[in-house]
């Protein structure tokens, strides 16, 4: 079978992941998901495979047919965004119309929550929902053979009456040691990049899941976690220096420090076995102490991320955080005494907030010495328990695809908190002056970002994407 993996175009960069998307104006990563997919297809099925990435190659939907046309694809495998998943189905919809005879497939979030109306709206013939790499293991061989496709757990599809059918839901992968490594030879790595970080750089997920509670978080497949083990993860670093000569990368796990013994046989193993690497990782406040900053100082870590939220103990208690605002400078003055950059993520807007709520937050994030901050409106996401709670609030449509809260003065609201955050966070004359040395030794990168968060910094930020601007 020849089998090709699109990230579909966008008129602006844009991250997809199965548990967010985001633009992304200084950084791209690679499309993980779909690398793989495509390791499935080369190392298991032994396809052909081509991997389109149009985000990176700046690729138009028009490009992406020709390519597909030239390969003579039997079948295509895409994973959609959030905020843009109107146009993402748009951009399958003009595959389908230009390309009848290929199989048409999609995964992602929306695709799992909503498998008969994805179907619908994007003319599918499969929507593979969850992990979806063992559920397309088993149709390409039912495709080769003719097999049935009601054996296949976790999918969606047409039956010969064209009536969407779905067969129950796929256990998750509790071992992910089980699949291969992601495909990184059929992508240009030159193309990615994390802010400030070297190149050429790729990003590795250790696990999958995160086990806490955060009632907004749509969860990379699942709250329960599946993990790697410390020695399959440095094979596959080692794998990625030695063949792709990697500088840098990102764990892109949900939270990398969840597990504390494992965080830290995963940095002895790095420090010990593999070349200097810079590196970031996602984290969280409750998940942080003395010896697991220092071990990731010292396995090479350069940055953190964590998700902060809000300043106001009330507001962090309604998004199901279960500690006290009083952590939050502690831990980032630890990572900060351990020489890591500290990047933080924060939110406006939960149905309970108050303007003193986020006066708490424009508070605190004023005071922390953090190195980069964003900020972005609640959404509730179907799927997650905050949709669940106030769902009579929001005003939602798939397709076309609309996720607001009803109350336009809310809306209008949000909007100059979210700019009141950004100002706060980037004219503030003690984070300049701190960071002046790198805003001049990054000219490049500086007027960029910048061109990116003026817009919000005046309230006219777009809310066709959910932004990363760090």
């Amino acid at each position: 079978m020849r089998v090709a993996l699109v990230n579909l175009p966008h008129p602006v960069a844009v991250v997809r992941r199965y548990m967010c998307s985001y633009n992304s104006p200084v950084f791209l990563f690679p499309p993980l998901e779909l690398l793989s997919v495509a390791a499935v297809a080369r190392q298991w099925r032994h396809d052909d495979v081509l991997v389109i990435d149009a985000i990176a190659e700046r690729a138009t939907i028009e490009e992406v047919v020709t390519r597909l046309r030239d390969f003579r694809a039997d079948f295509v495998l895409t994973i959609t965004g959030f905020e843009i998943f109107e146009q993402d189905v748009q951009a399958i919809l003009a595959i389908r119309t230009a390309l009848p005879q290929i199989k048409l497939a999609a995964f992602g979030h929306y695709p799992t929550t909503f498998p008969n109306e994805t179907m619908i709206a994007a003319q599918l013939d499969y929507v593979l929902r969850g992990e979806p790499e063992n559920t397309f293991f088993e149709l390409g061989q039912a495709l080769d053979t003719g097999g049935p496709l009601d054996a296949i757990l976790g999918l969606t599809y047409r039956g010969t009456d064209g009536s969407v059918q779905s067969t129950p839901d796929r256990s998750r992968l509790r071992h992910i040691d089980e699949l291969p490594f992601p495909d990184y030879s059929l992508v240009n790595l030159r193309h990615y990049s994390e802010f400030l970080l070297p190149t050429p750089f790729a990003v590795v997920q250790t696990a999958r899941g995160c086990p806490y509670t955060c009632n907004f978080c749509v969860r990379s497949y699942g709250q329960k976690l599946g993990m790697r083990t410390p020695d399959n993860i440095v094979a596959e670093l080692a794998d990625l220096v030695d063949r792709f000569h990697i500088r840098a990368f990102r764990f892109i796990d949900d939270t990398f420090t969840a597990v504390p013994q494992r965080t830290l046989e995963i940095c002895d193993r790095i420090k010990k076995n593999l070349p200097p690497l810079a590196w970031s990782c996602l984290s969280r406040i409750d998940t942080l102490d003395e010896v697991r900053a220092g071990a990731l100082r010292e396995a090479g870590c350069r940055r953190v991320y964590i998700g902060i939220e809000s300043g106001s103990p009330r507001i962090l208690q309604a998004y199901g955080k279960d500690y006290g605002v009083e952590l939050i400078p502690q831990m980032v003055d630890l990572l900060r005494r351990n020489r890591l950059e500290v990047g933080a993520f924060f939110m406006v807007g939960h149905p309970e907030e108050t303007a003193d709520d986020f006066a708490a937050t424009h508070r605190l994030v004023r005071t922390l010495p953090l190195d980069y901050a964003t900020v972005g409106k609640t959404v509730p996401y179907p799927g997650t328990s905050l949709y669940e709670q106030y769902r009579e609030q929001v005003d939602f449509s798939l397709y076309p695809y609309r996720n607001e809260w009803k109350d336009p003065e809310r809306r209008a609201e949000l909007d100059g908190w979210e700019a009141e955050f950004f100002r706060g966070m980037y004219f503030n004359l003690p984070y300049v002056a701190r960071h002046a040395w790198r805003l001049l030794k990054h000219p490049g990168t500086t007027l960029a970002a910048g061109r990116a968060l003026l817009p919000y910094m005046l309230n006219r930020g777009s809310n066709s994407t959910r932004h990363e601007l760090v």
